[in-house]
């Protein structure tokens, strides 16, 4: 790549000016500035040349002033800079403006073809260092050095030193890979945790469910057994009150039914013509007593049998309710009352069903009592008016009396039959009950089947998450310090070193030495990691510490030279031009004049070196550009 020319209008201090930059050997800059007297070049703007160059390249100087800030002051507009460069045998333009009448504030890019300039600013800035092969910093790194900008790279400690030359390596670049690679690493580890976290915690709720299950289960036949239970009760009920209306029947000391007995009764009554009528009063009240005492013992045994089966059915809820709280004896966790709600709620129903059908006959039964006070009263006004029928009415009441305990029994063996009817259909009723425990067996099941399916997908993750952290430690050490930046550092060492021997062989005559290492003895004898410059004098000082100012200026010019040789390596295009800002200073004469060579070695190099300087260096540079400043604007004069 080859620099041509440049052209400046109202660029900082310059008002216009017009520069040959292409094959020009050594150029001496110099300054005088007019306007100050308390200066003699300085202000003058001996550096803008180079801002300028950087400036319609990049938009911004090498000192880093961008938009506005490079405006002229005293006209306060138009700024264009041109520079005009060919690669690769073809001619390029390329022009930045700057609250310009025309140009506005875009940069254009020209071929011999015609303008080239992209969509927007951005674009053609894209273009343009694709054109160039490089970024500023590297552009201004290879062709660019300066007493101000000058590291005292002998002097810095190894984590500086390391800096510096890896960014110039380009090894920068895997520094910010190592951070994305621990980045990465980091980031997939949290991840890796969580997902282990996760599938721990979905293993520990898995166990907990299936250890649930177990117990419901022994639930459920634990229910089933009292189930079993409740309905054989049922039946056995049942059977009782069967052998209890056998009984009944069995206790009757006379063959005849209460039917052979009211038959009976009629022929009797049939002898007593005169007293039929009274007769049939007389039975019909006695009737009435009898149905209505038989109609009280029935409810009463009605009423007394609902009660005793309320009483057992809260005894079997009480049952349940007191072991609410009480801890599981399989894993220890508490009963709650949600888990035995539906067993509970099942006897309390009934009780309360059957206090219901007992609270329903207490009416009926004080209504048999008063049924019987009326009957016996009514019975008791009949027989005080009945005829004289003696014999007659003393065998009436004979049989009526066997009728009345005929009847007490055949009532009581038959409400001893409907309550065996009634217990066996309670027993169905039992039988045919849900045990509540399924239904929560089924959820938690399902709650089990998804903790399952979510378990292997934890699984996967984990698995998948375990290998990929493996990659990514692998990736960390590869980009690690250790890695292969330290394998590139120790590439590009010799290149150092071949290059700073180079220059200090020409500075001082072989006398200095300075050697880039990446390893050091420590007073044991041990190798250890460390970069540094070894400096020598075979004549002085062995250290750099030691040496004269003079001696460690050319050290730092050798060893910033050699480091910027590296970085002109790594540019794709080698640009021909080299800028030495003022790098002549604390140099005596005879360090002048070895400078001068290595000048001149460049100026054969790079086709043209200008070196900026307050120093009258015309003995050994014939060409000469003086930046005259004058009236708040400078103008260049070449001799």
């Amino acid at each position: 790549m080859k620099l041509l020319s440049l052209d400046i209008e109202k660029f900082m201090t310059i008002g216009e000016a017009k520069v040959s930059l292409s094959d020009r050997g050594l150029v001496l800059i110099q300054g005088r500035n007019e306007d100050d007297s308390s200066a003699e070049s300085n202000g003058a703007g001996k550096s803008t040349l180079l801002n300028a160059l950087c400036w319609v390249l990049y938009g911004e100087t090498a000192h880093g002033l961008k938009a506005d800030q490079v405006v002229n002051r005293k006209s306060g507009k138009g700024t264009r800079v041109c520079a005009t460069v060919e690669d690769d045998g073809k001619r390029y333009s390329i022009v930045r403006h700057r609250k310009h009448p025309t140009g506005k504030n875009h940069v254009q890019v020209f071929s011999e073809d015609g303008e080239i300039t992209k969509g927007t600013d951005r674009l053609t800035q894209e273009m343009i260092v694709r054109l160039f092969g490089c970024s500023k910093d590297v552009f201004l790194a290879s062709i660019y050095a300066s007493q101000e900008g000058m590291a005292d790279l002998p002097g810095m400690t190894d984590k500086n030193l390391k800096a510096i030359v890896e960014e110039a390596a380009g090894i920068d670049r895997l520094t910010r890979a190592y951070d994305i690679a621990r980045d990465r690493h980091n980031t997939a580890a949290t991840r890796l945790a969580s997902e282990e976290t996760k599938l721990e915690s979905t293993a520990d709720q898995l166990r907990s469910l299936v250890g649930e299950i177990k117990l419901l289960k022994d639930k459920v036949t634990e229910w089933d057994a009292q189930r079993e239970e409740r309905k054989a009760n049922a039946l056995k009920e049942a059977g009782r009150l069967d052998a209890e209306a056998a009984e009944y029947e069995l206790s009757l000391d006379t063959d005849r039914s209460s039917e052979d007995i009211r038959a009976e009764i009629e022929r009797v009554k049939a002898t007593i013509a005169g007293a039929d009528k009274h007769r049939d009063l007389e039975f019909d009240a006695r009737g009435a007593v009898v149905s209505a005492e038989s109609n009280k013992d029935r409810l009463s045994r009605e009423y007394s049998s609902f009660v005793e089966a309320a009483k057992k059915a809260a005894l079997d809820a009480r049952g349940v309710a007191d072991q609410v709280g009480k801890p599981c004896g399989e894993c220890g966790k508490p009963y709650g009352a949600g888990d035995l709600d539906a067993v509970c709620s099942n006897h309390k129903k009934r009780a309360g069903d059957f206090v219901a059908k007992a609270n329903e006959l207490k009416p009926q039964i004080e209504a048999a009592d008063k049924a019987i006070e009326n009957a016996k009263a009514n019975l008791e006004k009949v027989i005080a008016a009945r005829p004289d029928t003696t014999a007659a009415t003393e065998q009436i009441s004979k049989l009526n009396n066997e009728l009345l305990s005929v009847s007490r029994i055949e009532a009581s063996a038959k409400v001893a039959k409907d309550r065996a009817k009634d217990a066996r259909a309670q027993a169905d009723s039992i039988a045919r009950e849900t045990n509540p425990y399924l239904s929560m067996i089924s959820t938690k099941q399902e709650r089990a089947k998804e903790l399952r399916s979510s378990l292997g997908e934890l699984k996967a993750n984990v698995e998948v998450g375990r290998r990929n952290i493996k990659e990514l430690a692998a990736a960390r050490e590869v980009f690690s310090p250790k890695g292969v930046r330290n394998h590139i550092l120790e590439a590009v060492t010799p290149f150092l070193n071949e290059r700073t021997a180079h220059y200090l062989n020409a500075l001082s005559d072989g006398a200095i030495s300075a050697v880039w290492q990446t390893v050091e003895l420590t007073k044991k004898g041990e190798s250890k990691d460390k970069f540094g410059i070894s400096v020598n004098n075979v004549y002085g000082a062995d250290s750099f510490a030691g040496l004269s100012g003079g001696e460690k200026r050319k050290v730092r010019i050798a060893t910033t030279l050699a480091l910027q040789d590296l970085v002109a390596s790594r540019a794709t295009k080698n640009i021909e031009l080299f800028v030495g800002d003022e790098i002549d200073d604390a140099l005596d004469e005879s360090g002048l004049e070895r400078l001068m060579g290595i000048l001149e070695e460049k100026a054969i190099e790079r086709g043209t070196v200008m070196v900026i300087s307050h120093n009258d260096l015309k003995s050994w540079i014939r060409q000469t550009i003086t930046v005259v400043k004058k009236d708040g604007q400078s103008r260049m004069e070449e001799a």
